[in-house]
């Protein structure tokens, strides 16, 4: 499975590889949004993780022009600094799939694994043929 991590912290982007690559996921990380809408036209992820605070384009319009751009788009968790309410009813209706607060503790990271895999075997399923 193919993970596409968009964050202008390298550092944070780091951690998150650390977490999804020895289980078996490929992880890309991008620091600017508009490398991963060009990396988007090229290849295919299964699952992509945008930060909200971004200082070219909000994770929210990158989430945007990944709806524009892909038809269908492959499952997209916010994972971001902002902890508002409000902020994550915004980003759920602009089309993310999944919003979790960067984590601070141990627990918190496994939490982000698990909506990661979560996300995964969503899109899994949807690639499977329905019966009927």
């Amino acid at each position: 499975m193919k993970v596409a991590l968009l964050d202008d912290d390298d550092s944070h982007n780091a951690l998150v590889a650390a977490l999804l690559g020895p289980a078996g996921y490929d992880c890309t990380s991008f620091t600017r949004p508009e490398r991963l809408l060009a990396e988007l036209r090229r290849q295919t992820f299964d699952l992509l993780i945008l930060d909200w605070n971004m200082p070219e384009l909000s994770g929210i319009e990158t989430l945007r022009r990944v709806g524009e751009l892909l038809s269908p788009s492959p499952p997209v968790l916010l994972l971001t600094s902002r902890s508002v309410e409000a902020d994550l009813v915004e980003g759920l209706n602009a089309g993310a799939d999944d919003y979790i607060v960067k984590p601070q503790s141990a627990q918190e990271i496994q939490e982000l694994f698990a909506r990661i895999r979560a996300q995964l075997r969503i899109a899994d399923l949807r690639r499977v043929p329905q019966l009927g």
